[in-house]
């Protein structure tokens, strides 16, 4: 759940392909020039992002310390965030989802896996890999 503070203003689907999610990206920045966040699925999206953030003009997105990739932090008033656990937990929901149709249980066709957002007020919540003071 976002706080409340923080709307969602797009969400079109990348389709785990980088190609797509730079476009996707790019159209999202372009027609919200006052995004603060961007949300990913996994490094490889993050860096797809990362170049529609530098096509738009970004001069410093953040990166994550410890591994020098896109990561949690702000760069001009814009926030970069991607969820490592994302490709876990989408697996998780495929495998419950298979199992359920399997036993011929109704599912969702296409499902939405959960993320968190992370602030400073929720840093204690943060998985390790999210440093508060990013």
């Amino acid at each position: 759940m976002l706080p409340g503070n923080a709307e969602v203003v797009a969400d079109p689907p990348g389709r785990y392909n980088v190609g797509t999610v730079r476009e996707v990206a790019a159209t999202v920045i372009r027609d919200h020039r006052d995004l603060d966040y961007a949300f990913v699925a996994n490094e490889e999206m993050a860096c797809a992002a990362r170049a529609a953030f530098d096509a738009a003009g970004a001069r410093r997105v953040p990166r994550d310390r410890r591994r020098n990739r896109p990561g949690v932090g702000r760069a001009q008033g814009r926030t970069v965030l991607r969820d490592r656990r994302q490709l876990r937990r989408t697996g998780e929901l495929a495998v419950r989802n298979a199992t359920a149709l399997l036993r011929g249980r109704q599912t969702e066709e296409v499902a939405r896996t959960p993320i968190r957002l992370i602030t400073r007020s929720t840093a204690d919540t943060a998985p390790s890999y999210c440093d508060p003071d990013a």
